[in-house]
This record gives C-alpha cells, structure tokens and sequence, in this order.
C-alpha cells in the first residue's frame, strides 16, 4: 500500500511553477468550454446526436473542472474512501 500524499507535497505541487502554467491553461480551456454556444450542441431532426453531444460537453467541461481543482491543491476527487476513514 501506498503512502498518502502529505499536506506538505500538495503545497509544493501546487506551488511549483510548471503547475501554475497547466492550471492556467486547464482554466483557459474549461472557460472556453463553457462558453461554447448550446446551439453548437444541437443537431437539428436529430435528437440521439443532440444528446450525446451535450452529454459529452457536459462530462469534457467536468473532467477540465476537475483537472483545475487538482492543480490547485484539491485531490478531494482523488482520495480513497477509505484513506477518509483512516485519517
């Protein structure tokens, strides 16, 4: 079994200037995302393909979220439940 990541080798992640720079960039790419028109989603007379298209902008803006926050220092999303109970 692994060790768990220290609170200490979060901060120097996150501080570390390569970081920094992805976490812009993750940032950039998730704002463009958001910002893409619904409409560029919509298939007309084609309901399956509308669908699956918002479905998997929706799950693209939520992994560059994600991306984002573990950047940042969040590895909530990461853990283990049961590094949870063991802390």
């Amino acid at each position: 079994m692994s060790q768990p990541i220290s609170k200490d080798q979060i901060t120097e992640w996150t501080e570390n200037p390569v970081t920094i720079r992805l976490r812009e960039e993750a940032e950039k790419e998730l704002d463009t995302l958001e910002q893409t028109p619904i409409t560029e989603c919509l298939f007309p007379g084609e309901p399956q393909r509308s669908h699956e298209s918002l479905v998997t902008k929706q799950a693209v803006i939520s992994v560059w979220a994600h991306w984002g926050d573990f950047l940042g220092g969040d590895w909530d999303y990461l853990r283990d439940d049961e590094e949870d109970e063991d802390e």
